[in-house]
């Protein structure tokens, strides 16, 4: 899982901070008081976009961090309850915390990576995501657990207003509408 700009060393971090530990319990995450932790980031090599990196606490509290080569920003903001709420039923809808591969696409000198880590009390889950080409072209079930993992990544990038991070919603829109594609050929017969 590792990505340019040391990020990967941030999610290492989050992952012992809060442990790793899977139970197959059947607790929705919408439900629960468990508290939310959402930790992303995205970064791209010869981008002309900010890489970032976004922490969320359960509070809801926000940390953003912009790096450029040159420079690094740092703003803070606050998430609602009500996106935290509707996070926690998209995190439901696509049952993230069971995606079964926690890599996606493969990596490329000049491409990026997109990591999101969410703890949900002692559950955690994560997924990296990287250049996409040849996924698209490949495994059809890898695919469509991808587009699982593209949805919670946009819905977070959402709550980023600033116009130089990295912006990988459009690419990720069309991943989705081709694993949507897929889904609706397997049911025609």
């Amino acid at each position: 899982m590792a990505c340019p700009n040391g990020f990967f060393s941030i999610f290492l971090v989050a992952l012992m901070i809060v442990g790793v530990y899977c139970d197959d319990s059947a607790t929705p995450i919408s439900s629960t008081d468990e508290p939310l932790t959402i930790v992303a980031n995205s970064s791209k090599s010869f981008s002309r976009s900010a890489s970032w990196s976004l922490t969320v606490s359960p509070s809801g509290r926000a940390e953003l961090v912009l790096l450029r080569s040159d420079s690094r920003k740092t703003k803070e903001f606050l998430v609602s309850q009500s996106q935290l709420q509707e996070i926690r039923k998209l995190l439901d809808e696509v049952n993230f915390l069971d995606i079964h591969s926690k890599e996606y696409g493969y990596q490329v000198l000049d491409g990026g990576c997109e990591t999101i880590v969410v703890a949900v009390g002692d559950k955690v889950g994560s997924a990296s995501i990287h250049h996409l080409g040849k996924l698209v072209k490949g495994d059809e079930s890898h695919l469509l657990e991808c587009a699982r993992v593209l949805s919670v990544l946009s819905h977070v990038r959402s709550w980023i207003v600033e116009e130089e991070a990295i912006d990988m919603r459009p690419y990720y829109q069309k991943i989705s509408e081709h694993a949507k594609s897929a889904i609706e050929k397997r049911k025609t017969p």
